[in-house]
């Protein structure tokens, strides 16, 4: 038995080109460090057998349509550079929708105020969610967030301390809205051990995405996803590389099998065996080892010889594909004997992973600010947590392989909970809480530098229109402590929640 480690494995998030169609890796960015919560379930449904028997037992299940998921956890930090997305984008704008990133470093215009930052033009990209980096270097730089624009004057998250003066820059923020339709799907491919097992998941869409800080510990995010089909050891079969020429007893003959993902090596050798017996002549049998990782082909009769170097469809071979060197043909053993496959199978990540090189961001020395524009203290919560669901919909299909054709995100909702040491005599939340105010909420993480928020390593979590729907007081070890639940809401056309990197 050759057992695999897990320490060593590897994890790709591909967009897909089409929702459902498999998609592997195109390079070294395409990978999202791992950390050891990782849970693929091929889950199939199961569908009642109502048979009676000859038995007071029940009839076995039918298996059923496919119901993959996906959880993970990954680090909430930047990715260190100002306007190149981090690498857990990928997920975050399969949940939320869209993404916009920043090419160009806004600057503000003279006569800004504490309320109102000037710029000296606003593009298209400067909306609500458009995260700002104000690096004044007399006040300090500070994170604000556009709550609303009129040409190019900007409406902040907050009101700040003092004005920024002019020419000072924004930073390039990269950001995601929510939106109602055209949710990315996702192809995830989980390389265990890079090496020893390769399990897949296809169309693939976010249906949780949260986060979780706890003063001094790490900021920390997890991700679920509702996929379509699920894959361990799958092989791809393109027109390129589907036919198989042999001569046996009978004569020279050819087959082909069907362009597309498959499932796994078996499924393989079950259609390439079909097709051969299809073509006529002897009688084929293709098998795979789950021991040694190769294919054989053997038949009945005395001749088999496989022509992947010179057959009519060498061109199109199968050959690579199930591990057979095509440089020359495979003859000279009996049929009976047969051929078994030169490699096995490659399972391997085709790509040493790049990684952002920034440092997780730790919960202290961080801001959270909760209220109207002018409430711009930092909020000394001890907790926060931040949670997305979007509701997933499959779309039966009777036609499909799987029972279903597609799947597309028909609602959503956040939940913002903090926790907090209440002081003497403050009631503003219970005060906001009971006469049902609309409240904004603002979350930024990240590393600083001589006090300042470092360019490239800032996260920020941004709700516009919240109501507090429960607040409980209670002891927490000996101190009163406040807890309280918000619930962000879409106003006026605008979104409930924006997530950004500056």
């Amino acid at each position: 038995m050759t057992s695999i480690s897990t320490r060593n494995s590897i994890l790709a998030v591909v967009p897909e080109v089409t929702q459902n169609l498999l998609r592997v890796p195109q390079s070294a960015a395409d990978y999202v460090p791992l950390q050891d919560d990782l849970s693929i379930e091929t889950n199939n449904d199961e569908v009642e057998n109502l048979e009676i028997t000859a038995s007071i037992g029940k009839a076995p299940p039918i298996v059923g349509g496919e119901n993959p998921s996906v959880s993970l956890s990954f680090y909430l930090k930047g990715s260190g550079v100002e306007g190149q997305a981090p690498q857990w984008n990928e997920i975050a704008k399969s949940f939320f929708g869209t993404q916009t990133t920043e090419g160009t470093q806004r600057v503000t215009a003279a006569s800004s105020t504490t309320s109102i930052v000037k710029l000296t033009s606003a593009s298209s990209l400067v909306s609500q969610g458009y995260g700002m980096l104000i690096k004044d270097p007399i006040n300090g730089y500070r994170v604000r967030v556009v709550h609303s624009v009129v040409t190019n004057d900007i409406t902040p998250s907050f009101n700040l301390p003092a004005a920024p003066g002019t020419a000072v820059g924004l930073g390039k923020p990269v950001f995601w809205s929510p939106a109602n339709s055209g949710h990315q799907s996702l192809s995830l491919l989980w390389y265990g051990g890079n090496g020893g097992v390769l399990q897949a998941v296809a169309g693939n869409l976010v249906n949780d995405f949260s986060f979780s800080a706890t003063a001094n510990d790490s900021v920390n995010a997890t991700a679920g996803f509702e996929g379509l089909s699920a894959f361990i050891n799958p092989i791809e079969i393109t027109a390129a590389t589907s036919y198989i020429d042999w001569t046996d007893d009978t004569g020279t003959l050819a087959a082909a099998i069907s362009a597309k993902w498959y499932k796994d090596p078996h499924e393989v050798a079950e259609a390439l065996q079909t097709a051969m017996n299809a073509a006529g002549g002897e009688t084929f049998t293709v098998s795979y080892s789950d021991t040694t990782g190769k294919f054989t082909i053997l038949c009945t009769g005395t001749l088999l010889s496989l022509l992947w170097n010179t057959g009519t469809n060498a061109a199109n071979s199968i050959g690579t594909k199930i591990g057979f060197l095509v440089a020359a043909n495979d003859t000279g053993t009996g049929a009976t004997t047969g051929y078994p496959s030169d490699n096995v199978i490659d399972i391997d990540a085709p790509h040493t992973p790049t990684f952002d090189a920034t440092q997780p961001n730790i919960a202290k020395n961080q801001e959270i600010m909760i209220g109207d524009q002018t409430d711009y203290a930092c909020f000394n919560a001890s907790e926060v947590s931040v949670s997305g669901t979007n509701t997933v919909r499959k779309l039966e299909d009777i036609c499909s392989e799987s029972g279903r054709n597609g799947a597309q995100v028909n609602e959503r909702e956040f939940e913002i909970t903090v926790t907090a040491v209440l002081n003497k005599y403050d009631v503003k939340q219970f005060a906001r809480y009971r006469n049902g105010s609309t409240i904004r909420f603002q979350c930024t993480i990240g590393a600083k530098s001589g006090g300042n928020w470092v360019a490239g390593t800032v996260c920020y979590a941004y709700a516009p229109t919240c109501k507090i729907s429960s607040l409980s007081i209670s002891d927490d070890d000996g101190l009163v402590s406040l807890s309280m639940t918000m619930k962000p809401f879409p106003s006026a056309g605008s979104g409930e929640f924006y997530l950004g990197q500056l």
